[in-house]
């Protein structure tokens, strides 16, 4: 006897990445703190940022795994679709001054680039600054532990950077 496999469409296939459940939720309803450039949130921004949009299933989109269709694939819609709500979730988790840097991007994976050009070259200054003062302190004290353990904090931060 054959079995007969019915074709899931992506959009309502939970699995899929250009799945949108009605009852999605924004970011904002999970407390994370909007990007700001005068606080030092990018990291922690952007370590609960990446976990919300794994939940969602479209990490896809910002990571480039997940290029934009060609306009006669049955993916473009839903792929159009995403894109922008992942946008959407993007510019209403940053300060507004932020977000004249990078709303004229044309996808997700773009605004996310932009971003971390944005805040990746003020982590690598705050590490070279901390190196400096590494090289200007003697041995013998707590503060040069203090320092040590701030430059390790902050290249572990730099590797969660990368990306």
């Amino acid at each position: 006897m054959a079995e007969t496999i019915k074709s899931v469409s992506p959009t309502s296939d939970p699995n899929s990445p250009y799945y949108l459940p009605p009852d999605i939720h924004h970011p904002s309803d999970f407390s994370i703190q909007k990007l700001s450039k005068d606080e030092d949130n990018y990291v922690a921004w952007k370590i609960r940022f990446r976990s919300f949009l794994r939940v969602t299933k479209k990490f896809g989109f910002i990571d480039g795994t997940l290029p934009k269709p060609d306009p006669f694939s049955p993916l473009y819609q839903p792929w159009e679709q995403c894109n922008a709500m992942v946008m959407y979730w993007l510019m209403n988790s940053m300060t507004d001054k932020l977000l004249e840097s990078v709303m004229y991007a044309e996808t997700a994976h773009k605004m996310w680039e932009d971003l971390r050009r944005v805040f990746v070259p003020c982590v690598d200054l705050k590490i070279y600054q901390l190196r400096r003062r590494l090289a200007t302190l003697r041995q013998g004290g707590d503060y040069v532990e203090d320092v040590l353990n701030e430059l390790k904090r902050r290249e572990r931060r730099s590797s969660v950077t990368s990306f």
